[in-house]
């Protein structure tokens, strides 16, 4: 079912100010602001500003939104008013204010944009088509999103494995050439994901670089709810770190089917 304003609400009050958090440590790291912002945080996705296409990340040469430079200028004042504080604490509140006349007509859009079951033949699990350069092949590349919220996609591991079961045999009945499943996500990092894959998946991880916008990173940060992840923003402030690092995964559809046929058959003897 979809998630509520006030789930929505709730998130990205607690997603920004710690996305300024984020770039207030990595300035004081010695990173530019621009990058800090624009590129190593996610917050012009969650503004009415954002079309749904082109955002600083990955703007084309040339690409301008006055507004948003208007409000970047004003956040730079901030972070320099409050240079050489012992925390972020003012600078996530005033940065927030700074945001707020464009983060707030988006929460309706973020509700209406959460995965529907409807939607999703395949559940917790979506795709496209991919070619991976080592080894050359072609590949499932999977996304996840919780249409079923407000209970948690773990809560029923069978089902998730029965979905992707699904998705490999249909998508390999007609894409023969299809060798492999493949994603980038901080669920690789993540025990319960990690069950519905075989050893293969999990040797095959590497770290996601440059992956600083999108689900891929931040999707740790929403709870089953659609609301905010407060222990996992906590890790991240207590350490500097996040909780879940993003990495590159890929096995052989041959190996995941015979190992979810598997591990089906043995869980539910």
């Amino acid at each position: 079912m979809p998630i509520t304003l006030d789930d929505r609400r709730d998130f990205v009050e607690g997603l920004v100010p710690l996305s300024l958090h984020v770039a207030w440590r990595l300035m004081g790291q010695g990173m530019s602001f621009e990058e800090a912002v624009n590129i190593r945080v996610d917050i012009y996705r969650l503004t009415s500003l954002f079309d749904g296409k082109v955002f600083p990340y990955n703007a084309p040469s040339g690409w301008h939104d006055e507004r948003w430079e208007e409000m970047l200028d004003r956040l730079r004042l901030i972070y320099a008013l409050h240079a050489g504080e012992a925390t972020s604490e003012a600078i996530e509140r005033d940065g927030y204010e700074v945001f707020r006349p464009v983060l707030e007509p988006a929460f309706a859009r973020g509700v209406a944009g959460w995965p529907r079951l409807e939607d999703r033949p395949y559940g917790f699990f979506s795709f496209n088509l991919a070619d991976l350069k080592k080894p050359a092949a072609r590949a499932i590349e999977i996304h996840l999103g919780n249409p079923f919220a407000p209970a948690s996609p773990f809560a029923e591991p069978q089902e998730r494995k029965r979905e992707l079961l699904r998705l490999i045999t249909n998508v390999c009945r007609e894409n023969p050439d299809v060798a492999y499943i493949a994603t980038g996500t901080w669920l690789n990092s993540f025990p319960p994901f990690l069950a519905f894959f075989p050893p293969e998946w999990t040797a095959s991880a590497s770290p996601s670089v440059g992956g600083f916008w999108g689900g891929g990173l931040w999707g740790q940060f929403y709870d089953r709810r659609g609301r905010f992840h407060r222990k996992n923003a906590e890790y991240y402030r207590q350490t500097g770190s996040f909780r879940y690092t993003p990495m590159n995964c890929r096995c052989r559809i041959e190996t995941l089917q015979a190992y979810l046929d598997g591990t089906m058959n043995i869980e539910s003897a």
